[in-house]
């Protein structure tokens, strides 16, 4: 079949007629699409199942994460119960014993039986911990599951917990299948997320929810193009990922808990202390007169004054002039707002110029000309929009033209424009209680100025915290693309990457990292996030920790301000 005239039908595994809000909302969602409908209900009728997934766990790991959770509890808790019988349809149920043996269970074959008269096509596993689904041919295109932890590593029964423990940057998150006609079994998608390190729950919290996106982004792909293309997508995707290694992640014992939440404890007071000691202190650096040639160990420092930070340069050249626009935030303020600096030829900067302000945190002042006319887009996820500015006299008075998308949380929204369309780069919450710096969503228009945006047909293009935000504007040299990315994952904004956009079409869409720039070159650099250029000025910006009481530079070429 290459295309679905009629909708999918789904069955549900469930261990009761309750389930954890992530899950709800991912079905909910599916069903929404258009592209679904749940045809059976399929209940675990010797369910003992535990919030943690883990019946068994020792009573200090279970009373020391119950602490754990209520200490960094956030407003959408993705382990709430939410009810079935919320779906508008009436869902035929049917609840079954599973036979158990010492490490897994299974279904017997009068059950498998009945629930083949439904003639599912997929199978959603939402409950059922440790079925055995390899055989389980009940379905058209197999089992679906989710497998929270990083599919190339050995499983991980306590999601989460072991990421903060070990101090991973990342956390990573499969959908998985098992039998079916599809011949598949493995990572039907992943995702890779930033690990907060302070706190398991917080940690759960955040990639359960950008998790459920992932079951209706996949049974809407299979709807859309059909199986035999859906299968040549899932196989490209597997082709590059290594075998899992023999680490055993298992659930610690009393002991071992305490020594291991005593850790976690540790940590979070030391960034208590941390931050009591330093201030976060974003600052530039720049190199004039060196063209595309990038040695960043030389590069000159513009330090901003005690009482802020500077960030998110993006750089025009005008006559003989260069103006950099960035976010400076005071720290009184706790806002940002996006000011310019104005620099000669021969790198003399002048003091920040504030030009735009708003009641809404400002930052990443993508600046862009067209058509002998300026824009600004700015981040201004917190008005829950993407905003664009018309400049009235260059580059000192702007104007609100119009709000490109509304209601949507993103962060770092970048445009290029190419093959006489507009794309549209910004990285998004999907949904809005997941981190936004973990997806790429791609957009198109014939003209930048309207509201009127096309998703791409492969969004999000890239769901990895490692690559997926934007760190500054995208540019073409010889004839090549490339798009300056993020690396959110050791923490904020650790460093970026150089990725050459190979193809970018309406509906594909494909880059390679061709460099990777960390911070390891600059003493007390902790961190890098945006890369600017424009003809010969090459402008990044860098984090440092400043004492907040005895403030020192880091060592660099400073150039002040002219007067």
């Amino acid at each position: 079949m290459d295309t679905f005239q009629r909708k999918l039908k789904l069955g549900l595994m469930v261990d009761s007629y309750t389930i954890p809000a992530w899950a709800h909302y991912a079905i909910e969602r599916c069903v929404q699409s258009g592209c679904a409908e749940i045809k059976l209900l399929i209940v675990n009728a010797g369910n003992r199942h535990r919030h943690e997934g883990c019946p068994s766990s020792p009573l200090a790991y279970r009373l020391l994460s119950r602490v754990d959770g209520r200490v960094f509890r956030r407003e959408m808790d993705p382990f709430l119960p939410r009810e079935i019988t919320s779906f508008p349809a009436q869902i035929p149920s049917m609840e079954v014993m599973p036979i158990r043996s010492r490490f897994f269970c299974a279904l017997d074959g009068s059950t498998i039986c009945k629930i083949r008269k439904y003639d599912l096509d997929v199978l959603v596993q939402i409950g059922f911990s440790c079925l055995n689904i390899a055989g389980l041919a009940a379905s058209r295109y197999g089992t679906w599951y989710y497998r929270h932890s990083d599919d190339t590593l050995a499983p991980n029964y306590l999601p989460g917990f072991w990421e903060v423990i070990n101090n991973h940057p990342e956390t990573g998150t499969s959908l998985r299948a098992a039998g079916g006609s599809l011949n598949f079994s493995g990572a039907l998608c992943r995702s890779w997320y930033s690990t907060y390190p302070l706190s398991p729950s917080r940690n759960r919290s955040y990639y359960f929810w950008a998790a459920a996106s992932l079951l209706p982004r996949q049974i809407e792909m299979l709807h859309q193009i059909g199986e035999c293309r859906y299968l040549q997508e899932v196989r490209k995707s597997n082709a590059n990922c290594h075998a899992g290694t023999s680490h055993n992640y298992g659930v610690p014992s009393n002991l071992r808990s305490l020594l291991l939440f005593a850790k976690i404890f540790a940590r979070s007071f030391g960034a208590v202390a941390q931050r009591m000691v330093y201030k976060d202190t974003w600052y530039l650096l720049f190199d004039v007169g060196s063209g595309s040639r990038r040695d960043y160990g030389n590069f000159r420092v513009m330090m901003p004054p005690e009482d802020r930070f500077w960030a998110d340069p993006m750089v025009i050249r005008s006559g003989d002039k260069y103006f950099i626009f960035i976010e400076e935030l005071l720290y009184k303020d706790k806002k940002g707002h996006i000011s310019v600096i104005e620099m000669d030829c021969e790198g003399n900067w002048k003091s920040p110029v504030p030009i735009l302000r708003t009641k809404n945190h400002l930052s990443y002042p993508l600046v862009f000309q067209w058509e002998d006319t300026y824009y600004m887009i700015p981040e201004s996820q917190n008005a829950n929009a993407i905003d664009l500015y018309e400049c009235e006299s260059f580059p000192f008075v702007w104007h609100f033209k119009m709000h490109l998308m509304n209601h949507v949380k993103a962060v770092d929204t970048t445009l290029f424009h190419y093959a006489n369309r507009w794309w549209l780069f910004t990285a998004m919450a999907d949904p809005a209680a997941a981190h936004p710096q973990v997806e790429l969503f791609l957009y198109y228009a014939d003209d930048f100025r309207t509201a009127q945006w096309h998703p791409h047909h492969q969004n999000p293009i890239v769901s990895d915290a490692r690559k997926a935000r934007p760190a500054g504007r995208i540019f073409m040299d010889n004839g090549r693309i490339y798009r300056p990315s993020q690396d959110c994952t050791t923490m904020y904004g650790y460093g970026f990457d150089m990725n050459e956009v190979k193809i970018l079409t309406e509906t594909e869409y494909q880059e390679t990292t061709v460099e990777s720039v960390r911070p390891h070159w600059g003493k007390k650099m902790l961190a890098m996030h945006t890369y600017a250029n424009d003809n010969d000025l090459t402008v990044i910006d860098a984090f440092t920790r400043r004492p907040r009481f005895l403030l020192r530079r880091p060592e660099g070429n400073p150039a002040g301000p002219r007067s």
